[in-house]
């Protein structure tokens, strides 16, 4: 059996090969949902970019999502290693460093942070750290 995924910049939708033919179902519908990215060890994970509302993911196959709390709204592209699994988020926005691994260079930069991830322009760091904070979030 196929299955095939797609972004529609409305929501995700997802096609299944059944009988010769292929159904179609329709998550996330108009959440703004850009991009969307597939876990290479696990088909059913999917994480999808959202114009306005930041990252979801999905461990049964797009049936329900979890919000990841992503410090930034909107993300137009994502990508999942297939090494060991890490998500990376592209935004428009400069991109996220947690704190406790620039805090005195911002301090000396920007001024003090504010919650627990702060701007910074290194994107190799925060694409890595982005990577864990999307992984620890729990279910909303």
């Amino acid at each position: 059996m196929a299955r095939l995924y797609a972004a529609t910049g409305d929501g995700i939708a997802r096609l299944d090969e059944a009988g010769g033919g292929w159904t179609v179902e329709l998550f996330l519908r108009r959440s703004g949902a850009q991009c969307l990215a597939i876990d290479p060890a696990d088909p059913d994970r999917l994480y999808a970019g959202l114009r306005e509302s930041g990252v979801r993911r999905s461990d049964d196959g797009g049936r329900t999502w979890v919000d990841c709390a992503l410090p930034e709204a909107g993300v137009f592209s994502l990508a999942v290693g297939a090494a060991d699994g890490a998500v990376f988020a592209g935004t428009e926005a400069e991109p996220v460093v947690p704190q406790r691994r620039r805090r005195r260079e911002l301090a000396r930069t920007r001024g003090p942070a504010r919650g627990p991830f702060a701007t910074d322009v290194e994107l190799s760091a925060a694409a890595v750290d982005l990577a864990c904070a999307l992984d620890r979030a729990e279910p909303a």
